[in-house]
């Protein structure tokens, strides 16, 4: 009983003497789990360091080094030079490397061709795979002096009228545009342009459609040569005139939409026609009415 009684200070003897004690392990713990702690975060810096040291001694051996410069992506003979000549922001890179394939993609997305990066993908030792979506050209802008390529967006395509297969794979050519090109690789905003790469899009629902397709007309769009006559004007090969009417991107009403011009079009070049034939596809035939 006499030990559970407080001293005349008002203290617990024992209290205290276990406070004491207790402080002196939770200071000594302290120290030791600080020397602990201090000593394994050495040895994971110290780790990483070597890991760090190790993978960049061995990303300079020759067996590790990527030169981005000597793969070629596959591509068709019209753009095959163009992306030989991308150009890298370095010479070669080691496979650990983690820029080495952002800064490929990124290479890659900065030419004409390319409409998007699919894929850069590290293969060890020292190969990439790359996979590009390319643009194709469409068709050819005639302006005084020069014909440009485009794509069914509208992008200006670095291509050479000269370079292009003609016989091979004949490709439209678009008449009416009074704007000077775009720097290759950006879309051509010039509502003519932008008009003829609706059709082009149009009719490429039915490739043997667009191959008979030889002049797009653009000059009379929004009826500003003559608004009684056909926004858009097609003629084939053998000069059958085709009156196609408002581009299919158009939001005014009153025509027929673009597939069923389209679906009119391929049924009516079936036929026999002469060079003297023509279609205006602007208003619904009779089997059309019948329908509606």
């Amino acid at each position: 009983m006499a030990a559970r009684r407080k001293t005349r200070g008002g203290r617990w003897p024992r209290l205290r003497a276990a406070a004491r004690w207790a402080g002196v392990h939770v200071r000594t713990g302290a120290t030791a789990l600080g020397l602990r702690g201090a000593l394994l975060i050495g040895l994971g810096v110290a780790a990483l360091w070597g890991a760090g040291a190790a993978r960049e001694y061995v990303g300079r051996m020759p067996r590790f080094r990527v030169y981005p410069g000597r793969f070629r992506a596959k591509a068709p003979a019209w753009c095959a030079d163009d992306l030989a000549a991308v150009a890298f922001p370095r010479q070669s890179y080691s496979i650990f490397d983690p820029a080495l394939t952002r800064e490929v993609a990124a290479a890659y997305a900065r030419c004409p061709w390319v409409a998007s990066v699919l894929k850069v993908e590290k293969r060890f030792p020292n190969e990439l795979r790359v996979e590009l979506e390319l643009r194709q050209p469409a068709a050819f802008v005639r302006l005084p002096g020069a014909s440009h390529a485009i794509d069914t967006n509208a992008i200006r395509l670095p291509l050479a009228y000269h370079k292009w297969d003609h016989a091979g794979r004949p490709l439209p050519l678009v008449f009416g545009v009074r704007s000077d090109p775009p720097p290759a690789g950006t879309r051509w905003a010039d509502r003519r342009v932008t008009a003829a790469a609706s059709v082009l899009t149009t009719l490429a629902g039915d490739p043997s459609v667009l191959k008979q397709i030889h002049v797009i007309d653009v000059a009379n769009l929004d009826g500003g040569v003559d608004p009684l006559r056909s926004e858009i004007q097609l003629f084939t090969r053998q000069r059958v005139r085709i009156n196609w009417g408002r581009p299919p991107d158009t939001r005014k009403f009153g025509e027929p939409p673009a597939h069923a011009k389209l679906a009119r079009l391929r049924r009516f070049l079936a036929q026999a026609v002469g060079s003297s034939s023509s279609i205006d596809l602007r208003f619904p035939d009779d089997g059309e009415l019948a329908r509606q």
